[in-house]
């Protein structure tokens, strides 16, 4: 069993890919654990940095058809969070 230090060593770790660095737009470059299932015909690879807390918040509200009054109400009531 690895620990976190040894983790990245190790051989298999790599070959799978199991960490990839990604850039993130506010943090720069971090590491994040790969796609566990390799397929051979539709492989996964990550390619966008995890969301900030609330950061597609207006989007998805959007697409519920909640208008921008009632989003930024909802923002404001403490009710939604968004950058």
């Amino acid at each position: 069993m690895n620990d976190y230090g040894a983790l990245e060593d190790d051989p298999q770790v790599e070959h799978n890919e199991m960490l990839v660095e990604l850039e993130h737009p506010e943090n720069g470059l971090f590491t994040t654990t790969g796609i566990p299932v390799k397929m051979s015909e539709t492989p996964g690879d990550v390619r966008l940095h995890p969301p900030r807390p609330g950061e597609h918040t207006d989007e998805i509200l959007a697409e519920l058809d909640y208008d921008e009054a009632e989003r930024t109400r909802l923002r404001d009531d403490g009710i939604v969070g968004g950058p």
